[in-house]
């Protein structure tokens, strides 16, 4: 239960990072909106490469454990 706790504090952590990494650039450079759109868009497909790697552990792991209990008498 904590690790897709983990996964989803991770993906917006890394959403928002994008956000605020696109809006910094902004302010910066004196550009409207562009580098926001651009660190939104980063940011959510880090955050969802990143969700669905985790996923595919956590999958694998309790596989993994299904598998243990099955060849266990």
């Amino acid at each position: 239960m904590m690790r897709l706790l983990g996964m989803g504090l991770t993906f917006s952590g890394e959403l928002v990072a994008g956000l605020l990494l696109g809006w910094g650039l902004d302010v910066l450079l004196g550009t409207e909106r562009v580098f926001l759109i651009i660190g939104t868009i980063s940011g959510l497909l880090v955050g969802t490469i990143g969700f669905f790697r985790g996923a595919k552990r956590a999958n694998n792991e309790a596989l993994r454990q299904i598998n243990e209990r099955k060849k266990q008498p």
